[in-house]
């Protein structure tokens, strides 16, 4: 099923409540316009936009511009974007993805995330790394697809997306012990 995704969270296997059946009634035409009418105006171009659930909603946004370039607008375009969905979809929010699949490299993916659960840019996202891996599966542009996807986030470390062809998706990367205020002094853009 194109929308569905199972993936390994704590040794528990989750699975996406959405189904091919649902995409419609969720995400129609007339919302991602508006949600793409949003971006424009702040003068974000974007290519696509997709909503996939892998244990929490995120909205994939593929944007023309560089994300990190772009983070002040896109810190403010996140916000913009989940009180839409609020306000229309489901009042638990959204995270929101902005993401490009880097020309030079097809096996690489700029995610920078908008959380809903801290309003603000993060510096890394698993479940949003997984849900940009997701999105990268479907976009039929791009030539031959890889099972092991390069993550770029603001964390400036590198993330792993690995697909083992049985269903099972893996999220590898450092972990390490970082100061909460040194990051929030990091992420804040104005």
């Amino acid at each position: 099923n194109k929308y569905s995704l199972k993936y390994e969270k704590n040794m528990a296997i989750i699975e996406s409540p959405y189904h091919e059946e649902d995409k419609d009634n969720i995400f129609n035409h007339q919302i991602q316009t508006k949600l793409e009418e949003e971006c424009q105006n702040l003068g974000i171009e974007v290519i696509d936009i997709e909503i996939h659930h892998v244990g929490v909603p995120h909205m994939i946004v593929e944007i023309k511009e560089n994300v990190f370039d772009k983070k002040e607008i896109l810190e403010i375009c996140g916000s913009i974007l989940n009180d839409y969905w609020v306000n229309n979809i489901s009042t638990e929010g959204i995270n929101v993805n902005f993401i490009n699949i880097n020309s030079d490299d097809d096996h690489s993916i700029s995610v920078l995330t908008w959380e809903r659960g801290v309003d603000r840019l993060t510096l890394s996202c698993g479940s949003g790394s997984i849900a940009s891996y997701y999105y990268y599966l479907n976009d039929n542009t791009i030539k031959e697809h890889s099972n092991i996807v390069n993550i770029l986030n603001l964390g400036d470390f590198e993330l792993y997306v690995i697909d083992d062809g049985n269903e099972m998706i893996y999220l590898m990367g450092p972990v390490f012990e970082y100061n909460l205020n040194e990051s929030i002094n990091a992420l804040k853009v104005y």
